[in-house]
């Protein structure tokens, strides 16, 4: 008898990609996450396209649900196409560094290298007036984030200021680098706030960018003795009162508490101090963010000696909830 072949196995999974950034561009944040979530785990480990486009996917969500694993796994599969460059194109060579900017977290042995592919590659597209707008705005996007030169920065800012959209301007903004908004007086920090003012998780980010470079300010100014303590504390207070007000935005709001009880530090107002320390413990706690944990434990730490209050640290009551 004649073998019948085996009809190709139909690929369910880069329609439904496509379906998520569809979802995306129209707003429908609970449809992308669903359409994720039921994709990803049927995609092999070596599906670095389709990987690929869903931790963009996640990156450009306003909460920015990525967990350990995705960041791993994000990471390895940005490192593939920096060692098989040929085998991808340019827009997902731009993905891939923009993915790994984002997550590494700390510097790397790898870091170097792949900021210098980065703004290589990212310099290359704003070369052809061709490119669409979408990859325009990723290499803008890059060269905020990675270039040392303060008016590089500043040329690709004023750029997506003009025609980018909500996520690009909120993801260049904020990963340029602090000395660079320092030096700019929080400029096109409060610039980007007058354009984006959806979804909230942006407008989250970028306040919770401008904390910390007021905190950056402050360092500095308490150093050189020239502090502007009414100034500050209207930045200060001007932010974390735009967060306490927007619905949903805990882990933005418990980093706002913390901002404030650092900030406290600084100008040895041990009272409200306190307050706000124990607050962003709290929140870091029920959150389970141990970093924030750590961070709110140490400025806890620097009051205690100074505290007015006697008896039983709050923190170790024991939660009955």
């Amino acid at each position: 008898m004649m073998e019948v072949a085996n009809p190709p196995v139909r690929d369910l999974n880069t329609p439904a990609i496509d379906a998520a950034c569809e979802c995306l561009r129209k707003g429908d944040y609970d449809a992308v996450k669903r359409i994720v979530k039921g994709t990803l785990p049927r995609l092999s480990s070596d599906a670095y396209k389709q990987r690929i486009r869903i931790y963009m996917l996640l990156m450009a969500l306003p909460d920015h649900p990525i967990d350990q694993d995705i960041q791993e796994d994000s990471l390895r599969v940005a490192r593939h196409v920096f060692a098989h460059r040929e085998a991808f194109s340019q827009r997902y060579r731009l993905w891939a560094h923009m993915i790994f900017g984002a997550l590494k977290g700390e510097w790397t042995v790898d870091s170097e290298k792949h900021e210098f592919f980065a703004l290589q590659d990212a310099q290359e597209v704003l070369a052809h007036p061709e490119s669409s707008r979408e990859d325009r705005d990723l290499a803008l996007t890059l060269i905020a984030s990675e270039s040392p030169d303060d008016d590089q920065v500043r040329l690709c800012l004023e750029e997506l200021l003009d025609g980018g959209n909500a996520f690009a301007i909120t993801q260049a903004v904020t990963s340029a680098k602090i000395s660079f908004h320092r030096a700019t007086d929080l400029i096109y920090l409060d610039r980007a706030l007058d354009r984006v003012k959806s979804p909230s998780g942006f407008v989250a980010d970028l306040l919770h960018k401008k904390m910390a470079t007021v905190l950056r300010e402050l360092e500095e100014d308490t150093e050189s003795e020239v502090l502007d303590r009414k100034d500050i504390h209207t930045k200060l207070v001007m932010c974390y009162a735009h967060l306490r007000m927007m619905p949903g935005e805990l882990f933005q709001q418990a980093y706002s508490e913390y901002y404030l009880a650092y900030a406290a530090a600084c100008m040895d107002e041990t009272e409200l101090g306190l307050i706000h320390a124990y607050t962003a413990l709290a929140m870091a706690r029920r959150l389970g963010d141990s970093h924030l944990e750590q961070l709110a434990l140490a400025v806890r730490d620097h009051f205690k000696s100074r505290a007015p209050y006697e008896g039983k640290e709050p923190d170790e009551e024991k939660d009955t909830e």
